[in-house]
């Protein structure tokens, strides 16, 4: 979407070298306006920037009546706010300096600028929702909004769920920041093939006949040398009832599409606690601490519910199975 009354709308200044010249500095280009006033008077026009300009310069397509049907519109296109709603929405929750971090490892995001401007006119718009919460040291994150999850449903993305706001309490919102800096972890050390987040398992378990036994937090898949491989990730940043566990140990023994099983817990005396409700389980269950995570990555010393010797997670998935063929999920 290119607004004529937006700076962040211009295209960036283009530098380029030729073979053994100087760089030159392509200047950058503004559609004329009609009086100096136009802004200030509120006649600002918007238009669809076209998929393809020449030379990195903006193109101008479709002239829409309001910004609001403009942002809509390039949303349906897939031009600049989607990647963005998209993360929104597989985060549940996400603070802007993380949802910053998303954008910009996946090439989705120029600088900050850009982006917070693109923040700003999705929360004007009503297609994600601003949360304040002082008792949070994070301060503010964002969820998405009933409209920005429809548009998304809209476009074909997985999700089961109802397109009302999130749940707010501190430790549900808790619990997504910290599952978003394990992700983060991961695509920053580039070992990250495919996140597919609890939205897509919901989708997947309520929809079809070819889910997994369990609404896992999310199911990674990473490369290890020349080879894939994937578990299931659960946070554990509470307890939960002790006749939780008996059930969840069922579902675990029952599951056939994932063969590696990660438990990531807060604190060490809960690791210990896990480990013993896990004892009965006929499939090996690997619990490590998020701090050993959020610094050494899948290099993180993990005990399993069926041997005293720790090992490197590392270790334990490159001795594992390849992974099996899986269903089409969201690359994110």
């Amino acid at each position: 979407m290119t607004s004529t009354a937006a700076t962040d709308t211009v295209s960036a200044a283009k530098t380029t070298r030729t073979d053994g010249g100087p760089e030159t500095t392509a200047a950058r280009t503004r559609r004329p306006r009609a009086s100096s006033d136009e802004e200030n008077n509120g006649n600002a026009r918007y238009f669809l920037a076209k998929a393809n300009g020449n030379d990195g310069t903006v193109a101008f397509d479709r002239e829409m009546a309001s910004e609001g049907e403009a942002l809509v519109e390039a949303l349906r296109l897939g031009v600049t706010y989607y990647p963005l709603l998209r993360r929104v929405l597989h985060s549940g929750f996400v603070t802007p300096a993380q949802l910053y971090q998303f954008m910009k490892l996946d090439y989705c995001a120029s600088s900050r600028n850009a982006f917070d401007n693109r923040l700003r006119r999705l929360l004007a718009h009503d297609l994600l929702v601003r949360h304040d919460i002082p008792s949070m040291n994070r301060g503010v994150v964002y969820s998405i909004s009933r409209a920005g999850a429809s548009e998304l449903v809209g476009r074909g993305e997985y999700y089961s769920g109802s397109t009302d706001v999130g749940k707010e309490s501190n430790g549900h919102v808790q619990h997504a920041l910290e599952l978003n800096d394990i992700h983060l972890v991961l695509k920053q050390n580039r070992t990250l093939v495919r996140w597919t987040p609890e939205s897509d398992i919901r989708s997947r378990n309520e929809f079809t006949e070819i889910g997994y036994v369990k609404d896992y937090d999310a199911v990674v898949a990473v490369r290890i040398g020349e080879h894939e491989h994937r578990f299931a990730l659960e946070y554990e940043r509470t307890q939960k009832a002790n006749g939780r566990y008996q059930e969840i140990q069922k579902r675990i023994q029952a599951e056939t599409d994932v063969h590696h099983f990660l438990y990531l817990v807060s604190n060490y005396d809960l690791l210990l606690f896990l480990v013993k409700k896990f004892e009965g389980c006929r499939r090996p269950v690997y619990f490590g601490l998020r701090q050993d995570f959020l610094s050494e990555g899948l290099c993180l010393s993990v005990q399993s519910n069926q041997s005293p010797v720790s090992a490197t997670f590392l270790a334990v998935l490159a001795r594992g199975l390849p992974r099996p063929s899986g269903w089409r999920t969201s690359a994110s």
